[in-house]
């Protein structure tokens, strides 16, 4: 982690690509889909990399709520990243969740929650304990419904942005296939 006066001296390249870097990544806070571009739009991204063969297309399956959900990764670990926040003027320390399957490594970025009344604020820590339980509990034998039904007991009731965080969660793990539904 850099110290805030690390941040301070940054190269105008630095600054430039630390930008371009956290304006992408702002728009998964406001959009719906894996890193917040939608199926469609990382089918445009994919396409239009340079160097960079495309074997397969990604597609965004159908999210059945009541199918059993198993794990395609051998093991995961929440990790952080510094990273900005559209209408924010300062750096958040966020989760990025690191999947192993295999020898392959792949990193995921989840959408973190904002408050409703208070621009600056993000529910970070809110955020990463509701990856961390959704994680925990895809084990082949509970469906995205389950899921959240237990969340809500964790959390100590309903809340609908919970719910609808938990949802899109495993619908992007979906699209990334590191989770899959069993019957």
């Amino acid at each position: 982690m850099r110290s805030q006066a690390g941040i301070a001296n940054l190269s105008d390249r630095e600054v430039f690509l630390a930008f371009t870097a956290g304006y992408v990544t702002d728009f998964r806070f406001s959009n719906v889909g894996a890193g917040g571009f939608g199926a469609q739009g990382l089918n445009n991204i994919l396409d239009n990399l340079p160097d960079q063969p495309i074997e397969e297309r990604m597609h965004r399956p159908d999210l059945d709520v009541e199918a059993r959900l198993e794990a395609s990764f051998d093991a995961h670990a929440i990790e952080h990243y510094l990273g900005s926040h559209v209408g924010t003027d300062r750096w958040w320390r966020l989760p990025l969740v690191r999947f192993r399957r295999g020898d392959e490594e792949i990193p995921f970025y989840p959408s973190i929650m904002e408050t409703d009344g208070d621009e600056e604020a993000l529910l970070v820590g809110e955020s990463e304990r509701l990856v961390g339980l959704v994680l925990d509990r895809i084990d082949g034998s509970r469906s995205a419904n389950h899921i959240a039904r237990e969340l809500q007991v964790d959390f100590g009731g309903f809340d609908q942005q919970r719910h609808n965080t938990a949802m899109k969660l495993i619908h992007n793990l979906m699209t990334l296939k590191l989770v899959r539904a069993n019957g």
